[in-house]
């Protein structure tokens, strides 16, 4: 990871999308619940005069779920396409210099999907791949567990 990285939070961790991927953080979209899909995608919104996804990466990372379902911030990554990720906290900008690897023996014991777990200032951030959490589009059909 060699470029800024846009961190928020979700369920109690702190998670980043390189900065080339993000386009924005929505406050207070309305989203409507598509019937039929999985826990991962809360619904659709409306945003730039599109229809876009909007996910709830807690099942992919092994989050607690989130009973709400009040969706008060959204964090827009625009690759592969445009998609949005339901957040806790939008949280800021972090500079390549103020990010700091873990040891290969660190990353495995914390678990979660990241490209790499990085030491901060602020603590430990989880760096994610967009295409990983947007995962097959049609995989979002079915039953929650």
């Amino acid at each position: 990871m060699t470029g800024p990285v846009v961190t928020f939070r979700l369920g109690g961790a702190c998670y980043g999308f390189p900065l080339g991927d993000v386009v924005e953080v929505t406050v207070a979209v309305p989203v409507t619940p598509v019937p039929g899909t999985t826990c991962r995608l809360v619904g659709v919104t409306a945003w730039r005069g599109r229809t876009i996804p909007v996910l709830d990466p807690r099942p992919h990372l092994k989050r607690e779920a989130r009973e709400s379902d009040v969706v008060s911030r959204i964090l827009v990554v625009g690759r592969p396409s445009p998609f949005g990720v339901r957040i806790d906290d939008p949280g800021r900008v972090l500079r390549p210099s103020e990010l700091h690897p873990l040891e290969p023996g660190d990353s495995e014991a914390h678990g979660a999907p990241a490209l790499a777990l990085v030491r901060t200032a602020d603590g430990m951030v989880r760096l994610l791949d967009a295409v990983e959490v947007l995962g097959d589009v049609q995989t979002l059909v079915g039953e929650c567990p």
